[in-house]
């Protein structure tokens, strides 16, 4: 109580002691047992999280277009303030935020924006996703536009059990929030790209896990094409299904993209089934 601002919120990259790899905790989808996320999904807590949390929307959705939720640090970028406060010319400052982006991230948002409608979900608060959005050119690109935003507010906490068995707190990003917005949407029109798999504990099989992308790992940076590979399987879903939730999880989404496997569609009583239990 009482501090200011500026002492509160702290871009995680001004700080020197922090690991490059946020623990996953290796959960593979599975926050506890299949009960408890049922229970969860259901629960009264959840519900009026969800009554609660506030959406800033940007753009209206579209008729007819799949939704894609793009979490942002480390998964379409690796934002830094220092840097851009180090360019102190326009060609410089034009420099670090290209140095920011994940390679083909411009390319990524405009491929996927001609088949799903784009929202961004990011563990940092709404002045940082803003921020961030603004300064690498995102929220008034002429070639895509992005929907709605939701930050770190919007995450709901859960008790989950790691493989060992021991039980530990965490939040995650529960897609009912916008389900419930946007009745449009739905587990059979919407995907959710992150490079922490735990995010997905409320909605296993929409997410897509990718992984983390960090500048200061030269090399591995350079030769990311992790973008590019994702924009082909996005499309070839959009194209190919039309109840995401019949292709069971997009665990095999790489192989796919690289046409060395099918999609697995289930038959509706499958897929039924699963809703059910």
């Amino acid at each position: 109580v009482g501090s200011p601002e500026e002492a509160i919120i702290v871009d995680p990259d001004d700080k020197e002691d922090l690991p490059d790899i946020v623990d996953d905790f290796e959960l593979d989808f599975n926050a506890g047992s299949e009960e408890w996320v049922r229970m969860v999904k259901n629960s009264a807590n959840l519900k009026e999280f969800t009554e609660k949390t506030e959406i800033f929307q940007m753009n209206p959705p579209r008729e007819g277009f799949p939704l894609l939720v793009c979490d942002l640090d480390h998964c379409l970028l690796d934002f830094s303030t220092k840097l851009l406060e180090s360019a102190n010319t326009e060609e410089l400052g034009a420099q670090a935020t290209e140095k920011m982006k994940r390679p083909f991230l411009l390319e990524f948002l405009t491929e996927t924006y001609k088949k799903y409608d784009i929202a961004v979900w990011s563990q940092t608060s709404w002045r940082w996703v803003e921020v961030k959005l603004t300064e690498l050119g995102l929220l008034y690109n002429p070639n895509f536009k992005i929907s709605f935003v939701l930050d770190k507010t919007s995450m709901f906490r859960v008790v989950s059990t790691k493989p060992g068995g021991e039980d530990f707190e965490h939040f995650v990003k529960p897609l009912q929030i916008i389900w419930s917005k946007f009745p449009r949407y739905s587990p059979s029109n919407t995907v959710h790209i992150d490079d922490l798999q735990k995010n997905f504990a409320l909605n296993k099989t929409s997410g897509i896990k990718v992984s983390g992308f960090y500048r200061k790992k030269k090399k591995e940076a350079r030769q990311d094409v992790e973008l590019q590979v994702l924009a082909i399987y996005l499309k070839k879903l959009a194209e190919a299904v039309t109840d995401f939730e019949r292709v069971g999880g997009h665990k095999y989404w790489q192989m796919i993209a690289a046409g060395q496997k099918q999609f697995m569609i289930e038959d509706e009583g499958e897929a039924g089934a699963k809703k059910k239990g």
